[in-house]
């Protein structure tokens, strides 16, 4: 493994003759003509877009949107179940 861990760059200009096809289930995209960083996706939609997989951040509670089906009940249920002192009680 390298000791190398970041990547710093500023980039010009970019040309329209090269050509590269990256592995879009193993990249991370920096866009910066839209201030946007994409996980597993070469066009992220939003500043902070990540396809497929996990987030996982000390102290926080990520929610899939992706499953709109769901219904605030079962979305709380998912967070007090998350925090130890509280996974005893469940919403019906």
């Amino acid at each position: 493994m390298s000791d190398y861990n970041k990547i710093i760059s500023t980039i010009n200009s970019v040309s329209s003759s090269y050509s590269y096809s990256p592995d879009p289930a193993n990249l991370i995209c920096i866009d910066s003509s839209n201030n946007r960083i994409g996980i597993n996706t070469l066009n992220p939609d939003e500043s902070i877009d990540i396809s497929g997989g996990r987030v996982r951040a000390k102290d926080y509670i990520f929610i899939d949107s992706s499953n709109n089906t769901r219904e605030l009940k079962d979305i709380i249920n998912a967070i007090i179940g998350k925090i130890p002192d509280l996974s005893n009680i469940r919403i019906v």
